[in-house]
Order: structure tokens, then C-alpha cells, then sequence
């Protein structure tokens, strides 16, 4: 984490650039994201946390993962775009709608976060689910297989 930060200097000090904008939005996704996804899940698990303890930790730190995990591979994508049309030399095209695409792949990490169900820790298993396995069977009432989750992120990406 502490390396992230003379990144991000060094990358807002290039915001000019349609391509270091996507960067240091990039990087700024990582951070949190790394927050979430090793920190936050790290506490989890050395503490044997589980959905019932402490229900809205964890699906805090499942709901931000996801959606910051959705939102860097779409922020991954628009750097690949920018790239492709600045090898073609059609880069023009891009530097105006930069901010634009970054607020619409911000839109698109918020809605993955909040209105998609979430990942759920489970330290028993060391893992996340889109179950919380509350009782012996998982339930059929509302979850969803991960299969099934993917189908619907999936769906609603182009949403």
C-alpha cells in the first residue's frame, strides 16, 4: 500500500493525459480494492469471523471487493481501449470523453457494489460466497449458486 502512494503522485502530476487520468483511477480502485480484499479479509480470517458475527463487516468488505474487483478490470479495458487508438492514431477521439468514461466505469464499480448480491466471508472455509451457509444446507430462498451470480453480473454489466 505504501508503494501505491508515490504512484499516485507521480501519476497526478500526468493528469493531462487522457491515459494517466485512467491510470491513477486504475490505481486509486487498486488501493481500495487491496483494502477490502486482503486487509479486510485478512481481519476475517485471523479473527474467525463469519456472516453471523458480524454481518455487516463482512458484507462490507465483500460488497466494496466485488465492485472495486468489477470496476478495475472495466478501468483495465478503457486503458486497453485508450492504447489501441493511440497505436492507430486515433487518440483524439478519446481525450474529451476521458472524464466521462471514468464517471460511467465509476457508476458501473458503485452498481456491482451495491445492487448486485454480494460475496460473503466465510472463514470456515477460507473463502467468499455468494452463500453465507447459515444452517447445515445452504439455502435455496433467495442465494444463488456462484454460477449463477456470475450469469447475473454478467447480465448487468452492460446495464
Amino acid at each position: 500500500q505504501l508503494l501505491y502512494i508515490p504512484c499516485l503522485y507521480a501519476l497526478f502530476m500526468e493528469r493531462h493525459h487522457a491515459c494517466y487520468r485512467v491510470m491513477l483511477w486504475l490505481a486509486t480502485v487498486d488501493v481500495i480494492a487491496i483494502l477490502c480484499n486482503s486487509i479486510g479479509f485478512g481481519l476475517i480470517l485471523i479473527e474467525g469471523t463469519v456472516f453471523c458475527s458480524r454481518p455487516w463487516f463482512v458484507w462490507i468488505v465483500g460488497c466494496v471487493g466485488l465492485g472495486m474487483w468489477c470496476g478495475a478490470c472495466v478501468g483495465c479495458l478503457l486503458l486497453v481501449t485508450f492504447r489501441l487508438f493511440e497505436l492507430m492514431n486515433m487518440s483524439y477521439r478519446f481525450e474529451s470523453l476521458t472524464n466521462k468514461l471514468i464517471v460511467l466505469a465509476t457508476c458501473y464499480a458503485l452498481y456491482i457494489a451495491f445492487f448486485t448480491p454480494p460475496i460473503l466471508t466465510n472463514s470456515a472455509m477460507s473463502a467468499m460466497f455468494y452463500d453465507p451457509f447459515i444452517g447445515d444446507v445452504p439455502t435455496q430462498v433467495g442465494a444463488m449458486s456462484s454460477e449463477t451470480g456470475r450469469v447475473r453480473i454478467a447480465a448487468n454489466g452492460p446495464v
